[in-house]
């Protein structure tokens, strides 16, 4: 393909051949002499294409550091969902266990102030004898949405892991895990690749 350029002193339109690149020119019209470009001009009314990113599989020539920021970006961005989805779910799960702990207290007032009529109300069965278990889970929930923060900032790999298998528990997530179990597996899939692993001890 021609090398289009113009003169650096009258502006003309010049073209040579792409096998002249680096060499000196001199423009017919003013007499100035140049270097000819080394590659060939856009054609006109064509947007240039910025260069892509660094990869960061790229050789020892790269900077370390723009790698790093690279990794660091791509990573975030590929954890950032997931990551969201272990918040709310942490969230979630905390603000239904606490409205359990609230409910079965209540049921042991209600169960003594009307004896066995109290057995009349379906929501409040369990009495105490459940706290212990809900207070196990609003822990685990802690737990999880700390993870959930820690993913989302690329911090303590082993903290994300865990939420991420603790959601995988049904008595740890909402709704018997039915909401927990997918969330998940797709954090554990997301943690569990190579880059981001490595974005993590960046």
């Amino acid at each position: 393909m021609p090398i289009q350029f113009r003169c650096t002193s009258c502006g003309k339109l010049l073209q040579t051949g792409d096998d002249t690149a680096g060499q000196q020119a001199q423009c017919p019209a003013c007499g100035n002499v140049m270097a000819i470009p080394g590659a060939p001009a856009a054609p006109s009314g064509d947007v240039a294409v910025p260069p892509a990113l660094p990869s960061p599989l790229a050789g020892d020539a790269a900077d370390p550091a723009a790698q790093a920021a690279y990794l660091h970006a791509w990573a975030a961005s590929r954890v950032a969902a997931p990551a969201m989805a272990i918040i709310i779910l942490g969230l979630l799960t905390i603000v239904l266990q606490v409205f359990a702990v609230i409910v079965n207290i209540l049921h042991v007032s209600i169960a003594a102030a009307f004896g066995r009529n109290a057995g009349m109300i379906p929501l409040l069965d369990g009495g105490l004898a459940q706290i212990p278990f809900v207070a196990i889970s609003i822990v685990a929930a802690i737990v999880i949405t700390i993870g959930g923060m820690r993913m989302k900032n690329l911090e303590n790999y082993g903290l994300c892991m865990t939420a991420a298998i603790l959601l995988l528990i049904p008595c740890c997530g909402p709704c018997c895990g039915t909401l927990g179990i997918p969330v998940g597996i797709w954090a554990l899939v997301t943690l569990s690749d190579n880059m981001v692993r490595a974005a993590f001890r960046s």
